[in-house]
């Protein structure tokens, strides 16, 4: 049996609109069909989304748990992932087609860097798009579109589940420890910018921001979440 290179880790909640899509993404890579897999952790969605799930059948496994919020979800589904990489994927965000393949090459060029990240690409909930330059700044990615060791994951403790933005206090972790990253100025994969989410309200960003000073003293240059 073929050692499982990559984990797609997509987490879901209500997420019937935009999972087939997602999953679609995760399906079509370029990346060889049997060294990665699609895991997808569900919260406890109570519309159609673990209906559309089933209709996938073994081409995916589903983690199905109550409604435990969205880090924990992401710890949850990272201690089931079998691939020695793991990637994040939200449910209403999706993959170019060779998102994997390219990430996955320039982990293979620089082997000693513990994350491989990109360029991606914004679209409004009026479909209107925008690509996304990281450059320098690892503070500009989110929180998908990753791909990480899992065992830097596992070794610096998973994601804090009491941050609002865990997924940049993992950077700081890993930074602060030596762990570098390795950079694609290419958009790999297409963020869904969406008011409604955690992220569009003004107050719970800037809690977020001052969880994280207070934790370790200074201003981190965070990409703007909120919509114009």
């Amino acid at each position: 049996m073929k050692q499982i290179l990559i984990s797609i880790l997509i987490r879901t909640y209500n997420a019937a609109q935009f999972v087939d899509a997602a999953l679609g993404s995760a399906l079509f890579q370029t990346f060889n069909k049997g060294r990665y897999e699609i895991l997808v952790a569900d919260d406890g969605s109570t519309d159609d989304t673990l209906v559309r799930l089933e209709r996938y059948g073994n081409r995916i496994r589903v983690l199905r748990n109550k409604h435990i919020g969205p880090i924990p979800l992401i710890n949850m589904g990272l201690r089931h992932a079998r691939g020695d990489h793991v990637l994040l994927l939200d449910s209403d965000d999706v993959l170019k087609s060779r998102a994997l393949e390219t990430l996955y090459a320039a982990y293979l060029q620089s082997p000693h860097a513990a994350f491989v990240y990109s360029d991606y690409t914004e679209r409004d909930m009026k479909g209107r798009t925008i690509d996304i330059s990281v450059g320098d700044n690892i503070f500009n990615t989110l929180a998908c579109g990753i791909l990480f060791k899992k065992d830097v994951l596992f070794s610096i403790g998973y994601y804090d589940e009491t941050l609002i933005f865990p997924e940049y206090d993992v950077l700081i972790k890993m930074d602060r420890i030596g762990y570098r990253g390795a950079y694609v100025s290419t958009s790999l994969y297409e963020y869904r910018r969406r008011g409604a989410s955690i992220t569009g309200n003004r107050e719970t960003v800037e809690r977020g921001r001052e969880q994280l000073r207070k934790r370790y003293g200074t201003e981190f240059p965070i990409r703007s979440y909120l919509l114009s």
